[in-house]
């Protein structure tokens, strides 16, 4: 998975750093994973997300955040 995915706290919640390079369907299941990983850190509250580093369509950012949530 690399560095593909990096998470970081900041005051208002997180912000998700995506690499750019990477195949779409590679990245979201990068994504996915690391939100697994992420789970006790992160429990289960409601918290602001910004997602950065990459350009994404309205249906990526959806599709990005049902995996998330998940």
């Amino acid at each position: 998975m690399d560095n593909t995915v990096i998470i970081k706290g900041m005051q208002s919640g997180i912000v998700v750093m995506l690499d750019d390079k990477k195949d779409y369907d590679e990245l979201k299941e990068d994504i996915k994973n690391k939100f697994i990983e992420s789970a006790k850190f992160l429990g289960k509250a409601d918290i602001g997300i910004s997602l950065e580093g990459r350009k994404l369509t309205d249906e990526q950012i959806k599709e990005i955040l049902e995996i998330i949530s998940e």
